[in-house]
């Protein structure tokens, strides 16, 4: 289940268009990134409305990261 908040005290659901477990996320600055099982890759600008992007693979996804090109 995600879950959203914007002082970190008061969490609310959050749909990210599927039922599969995520277990990763990430900020890039602009975006986060979650990953999860089968391969499953979403990204939201606000936590709240999350596009689904391609990974090209099913395997489990548990962690993801971001790396700045400043």
């Amino acid at each position: 289940v995600l879950r959203t908040s914007a002082d970190g005290i008061t969490w609310s659901p959050s749909n990210s268009g599927t039922s599969i477990p995520f277990y990763g996320i990430a900020w890039s600055g602009s975006r986060f990134i979650i990953v999860g099982q089968g391969g499953g890759i979403r990204s939201s600008s606000d936590a709240i409305i999350w596009s689904l992007e391609n990974s090209d693979t099913e395997s489990f996804l548990i962690g993801a990261t971001s790396i700045s090109r400043e």
